[in-house]
């Protein structure tokens, strides 16, 4: 049974929610970057942001993972030591969303397969940024990026 829109809006402001979110990176020739996709839904629509969100019932964690990467059209691999159950940041701050309390699982992910398609579900258009050079990012984001780099003691250059 599905919950009616209202028993879905109770307990959406009254329960933290747990998401996945990829911090997508790889290494060109000169420095490592960051995959940022423009947001079309939601408060944050034409914003930033990174490929994650919810982690379904009965669904693991690295099914949710693979689930929202294939969104982008991609197979990804976590980075190592990271791995699932082993996320570089767990982000429980009550403000990163408006309209939600997330609890948010962070991982370092490199894609493995696929090519990032240019528009999915819930975003439309996407662009690669020095991990120096991140522009304005939704939802918090940017902490959760930069944690995860710290953890990763990628260095910039």
């Amino acid at each position: 049974t599905w919950l009616n829109e209202q028993e879905y809006q109770l307990i959406t402001k009254k329960t933290p929610i747990p998401t996945v979110n990829l911090v997508i990176i790889r290494q060109n020739a000169s420095c490592w970057e960051i995959l940022l996709l423009v947001r079309k839904t939601g408060y944050a629509s034409g914003s930033w942001c990174m490929i994650g969100g919810r982690v379904w019932i009965k669904e693991t964690l690295e099914k949710a993972i693979q689930r929202h990467a294939a969104d982008l059209g991609v197979k990804v691999k976590i980075m190592s030591p990271f791995n699932p159950n082993f996320p570089s940041f767990i982000d429980d701050r009550n403000n990163q969303d408006k309209t939600k309390h997330p609890i948010s699982l962070i991982y370092p992910a490199q894609i493995i397969s696929g090519d990032v398609r240019n528009e999915g579900e819930e975003y439309k258009g996407f662009k690669w940024f020095p991990i120096d050079k991140l522009p304005k990012i939704a939802y918090g984001q940017k902490l959760q990026i930069k944690k995860t780099i710290e953890k990763l003691n990628i260095m910039i250059v």
